[in-house]
């Protein structure tokens, strides 16, 4: 009931927060949960810090720092949208319409992956497809942005795949450079060997919904075979 360090016992004194886990390969016992390290890292420093503070100063500190990311966002969206439309005003206006809209603008005092990918996304579009040719410290920084989408979620999996063959598509049309593209490449390739060892270590298993779904029991992979071979 760590969570009484941010709810009020006195207003909320029979509060409790369900679990999120799974049980792991382990058996009984062993719980993991179904949300990955990714925004938990980034949550740390924002709670440590908010550990000086008390009060309103808490929530302002929590709240703000937590918007910076929406922040980030909007930044991006307007750096691409001033490219694409060379017209500054026009830019201003589709960042307004991002900022002040649905969801990010109720998305913007929390911390959820969506917003943290979303600004990535946008981040490695960008330079990706910028004009500017990539050095090879900056092929390896986006690489390793990349590799991070992996540790906020599983579905970010669909996005993880086509970034990474996009990327090299991009830098060695650029400058057929393979240094620069295998710099790019190498932060994510290293990432998937390590959340595939970090699934199997959980669960016995390198599917990644195993995450969600916990051990699959003999049943149900004969029922999922079933429907794969129909």
């Amino acid at each position: 009931r760590d969570y009484y360090h941010f709810y009020s016992r006195e207003l909320f004194p029979r509060l409790r927060l369900g679990v999120y886990a799974n049980e792991g390969k382990k058996g009984p016992g062993t719980l993991y949960p179904v949300n990955l390290p990714g925004i938990s890292v980034l949550m740390l420093p924002r709670y440590a810090l908010s550990g000086l503070f008390e009060g309103g100063a808490r929530t302002f500190v929590l709240k703000g720092s937590l918007a910076l990311w929406a922040a980030l966002l909007g930044l991006q969206i307007f750096l691409l949208a001033r490219r694409i439309c060379r017209d500054e005003k026009k830019a201003l206006a589709i960042w307004g319409l991002y900022a002040f809209t649905a969801p990010v603008l109720f998305y913007a005092t929390h911390l959820y992956p969506e917003v943290v990918i979303a600004f990535a996304s946008a981040l490695l579009y960008r330079r990706l497809t910028d004009e500017r040719p990539l050095s090879t410290g900056t092929a390896l920084a986006l690489g390793a942005l990349l590799g991070g989408f992996l540790w906020f979620g599983v579905k970010y999996n669909f996005l993880f795949g086509p970034f990474l063959l996009f990327g090299v598509y991009h830098i060695w049309k650029r400058g057929r450079d393979w240094r620069r593209a295998a710099a790019f490449a190498a932060p994510p390739v290293l990432s998937l060997l390590l959340f595939a060892f970090f699934v199997w270590t959980l669960y016995g298993t390198f599917s990644p919904f195993a995450v969600y779904e916990g051990i699959m029991t003999a049943e149900e992979a004969r029922t999922l075979r079933a429907d794969w071979l129909a």
